[in-house]
């Protein structure tokens, strides 16, 4: 089995991961070197960079491992892959892709989408769209061969570009809103329509992780149809009382089943008619969404569903 849940990594495999993401950061140019991240000190204090060539990459990375897996390690990956890049190159490519910086959210850290572009293809463009900001095809070159799925895709109607959706490699790096996961399958997935196979999911993340899930996935439609050629009007004004948005899991739910999901209920925002929301109107083809019964205005406490999901920004 060349990969799997029960795969032990050597030593040599992490040098060689890690170098696979920094020398894609490589600025262009034959003179340009990879900057290896040390710490001269405490963990946390003082850093320096060792310029190598990407022929000695990996036997300084193999040195270097055990500071790399140590407190502190990812720190490290952070610092070689962005002075790699270089600064000016990586704020350059952010804006032009219409994101922000910085690559790290704070208060809780939170990895951002462009910071996750840098470590998969070397560039600093969050966008994983099929189109950018004026309407043309967005493309991404993945030299690791691996994907991205993201739940934009859901909240957008846009989709993620084909080379993310249909990489080379049965592996995805999944965003699914505060946090990135990976999904992968042991081999390719069967392109036959209502074909069944298994993925495996890794959340590292506390509190619901570190879990690894086995999933099975029926397709009912076969593969991912490749995105159209020009965007297509992807967002339908929300029917009143169909759920516009998601808030949290009830507290309590989560108590008393911490490790069952799929036992919690759902604060739920419910979509009203807002003559200021514009859309197009749903397909006859596309299934309506449910609704629900809107109720009563409550006259108590409320909390507003835009300041929770802003929370840490």
């Amino acid at each position: 089995m060349w990969f799997g849940p029960d795969m032990k990594c050597t030593d040599a495999q992490i040098a060689q991961a890690i170098a696979a993401c920094l020398v894609h950061c490589k600025a262009p140019g034959a003179g340009s070197e990879i900057q290896v991240a040390k710490w001269t000190g405490e963990v946390g204090m003082g850093v320096a960079f060792e310029p190598i060539g990407e022929d000695h990459l990996e036997s300084l990375i193999l040195r270097n491992l055990p500071a790399f897996q140590a407190p502190g390690g990812l720190v490290l990956l952070l610092y070689s892959a962005v002075h790699t890049r270089g600064l000016a190159r990586i704020r350059a490519e952010v804006a032009a892709d219409g994101g922000e910086l910085p690559l790290v959210v704070g208060p809780n850290w939170l990895c951002s989408s462009e910071l996750v572009s840098l470590l998969m293809r070397g560039v600093a463009g969050g966008n994983v769209a099929a189109f950018n900001t004026t309407g043309r095809r967005n493309e991404w070159k993945v030299p690791l061969e691996i994907g991205l799925l993201s739940s934009s895709e859901k909240e957008t109607g846009v989709p993620v570009c084909d080379a993310l959706k249909s990489p080379a490699k049965p592996v995805w790096v999944v965003h699914g809103g505060d946090h990135f996961t990976v999904l992968f399958g042991l081999k390719p997935p069967p392109t036959d329509k209502g074909a069944s196979f298994d993925l495996l999911h890794w959340n590292g993340l506390p509190p619901g992780g570190p879990r690894l899930t086995k999933l099975k996935v029926t397709a009912p439609q076969g593969p991912a149809s490749p995105a159209p050629a020009t965007p297509q009007p992807s967002y339908f004004k929300p029917v009143p009382g169909e759920i516009d948005d998601l808030v949290q899991a009830d507290p309590e739910d989560k108590k008393q089943h911490p490790k069952d999901w799929t036992k919690w209920r759902y604060e739920a925002v419910l979509a009203i008619d807002d003559p200021s929301v514009q859309g197009a109107e749903r397909p006859a083809d596309v299934p309506p969404e449910p609704t629900f019964p809107q109720g009563e205005p409550g006259l108590g406490p409320w909390r507003c569903a835009t300041c929770y999901h802003s929370r840490f920004t």
